[in-house]
């Protein structure tokens, strides 16, 4: 998959006790963590699916584009627009990785069974350990339930849209807002 996701080099794949659903991690090397209970827990079909999930993420540089999100909210943390901004990017990047997996040839169908038994596997698991939260871990049922309505046809009423471009805008005005409140901060007092 990784090579059919035109990606120079296939990550490493490891099982981790310390997480409750398949994430990427590290951004020089980046790896493929999966929980061991779900290596079990699921089928080798929805296996391979939640795996080019992850791949596409990778693909799409996003191990990256996180990094460059979080310093932005650390430094506009006091901004609503902030936090809202980037719940949506964090809607989006699910849904371009979910488009992604279906342009590979996925069944929506079979895809969208996998994405609702890796939620279930980590709520199964909830009482076991303390866990990392990503779009498919029971914590926003209703954004798992618009995920998955979403891959079976269903309309998704409160989709924005938000062009790469726009977001390039939007992530260069907020980078120059924090920079420009870093320095009216740092003037001295008279």
């Amino acid at each position: 998959q990784a090579n059919r996701l035109s990606l120079r080099i296939a990550p490493v794949n490891a099982c981790c006790e310390q997480t409750a659903v398949p994430i990427v991690v590290g951004v020089l090397r980046p790896m493929i963590l999966i929980p061991a209970a779900m290596v079990n827990g699921l089928t080798i079909e929805q296996l391979e699916f939640v795996l080019t999930h992850e791949l596409a993420h990778l693909r799409r540089r996003d191990h990256w584009m996180i990094v460059v999100q979080r310093v932005l909210e650390a430094i506009l943390f006091f901004h609503p627009v902030t936090w809202y901004l980037s719940h949506r990017i964090h809607d989006d990047r699910e849904t371009s990785c979910d488009d992604l997996v279906l342009s590979m040839g996925c069944d929506r169908l079979q895809y969208a069974q996998s994405l609702l038994r890796v939620a279930e596997l980590r709520l199964a698991g909830q009482s076991h350990q303390n866990h990392i939260a990503l779009a498919a871990d029971g914590q926003r049922p209703s954004k798992l339930r618009q995920r998955i309505a979403r891959l079976l046809g269903e309309s998704d009423g409160d989709s924005v849209r938000v062009s790469s471009v726009w977001l390039v805008v939007i992530l260069a005005g907020l980078f120059a807002t924090a920079i420009s409140s870093m320095s009216i901060l740092t003037r001295p007092i008279l």
